[in-house]
């Protein structure tokens, strides 16, 4: 169980003085799938290995969509909820946005759908 996160901030909820939790395997996992590819490898100061490596591995001149995907494939598989990655589609705007929308399938056997997740690369 992880703290519950607001969707839309990813702040941690506070209700009524409690900190709820996430009620599910999945609900857990999509969190820890978003938080991970939100957060730039390094910046977490007690585990500066944790997040995705943007500066190391997806920002630069030359990289293509195709290299990206590679990077964002490898950090969504290694979740140790993670099955199998079921969809998987990505888009690179002109002005170098990259918005991805993928599924996994869980470990409890459910399918977590991310939508929309964008980075500028």
């Amino acid at each position: 169980m992880d703290i519950l996160l607001n969707e839309t901030t990813h702040d941690a909820l506070f209700i009524n003085g409690a900190t709820p939790v996430t009620s599910s395997v999945s609900d857990g996992l999509k969190q820890r799938l978003k938080m991970k590819l939100l957060t730039f490898k390094g910046e977490w100061f007690l585990d500066v290995n944790y997040g995705t490596p943007y500066f190391q591995e997806i920002f630069g001149k030359g990289r293509s969509r195709g290299t990206v995907d590679i990077v964002l494939r490898e950090v969504i598989s290694a979740d140790e909820d993670v099955v199998d990655i079921v969809a998987f589609e990505s888009k690179l705007t002109s002005d170098r946005v990259y918005s991805l929308n993928f599924a996994v399938l869980g470990r409890d056997g459910t399918t977590i759908e991310i939508r929309e997740l964008e980075v500028g690369i």
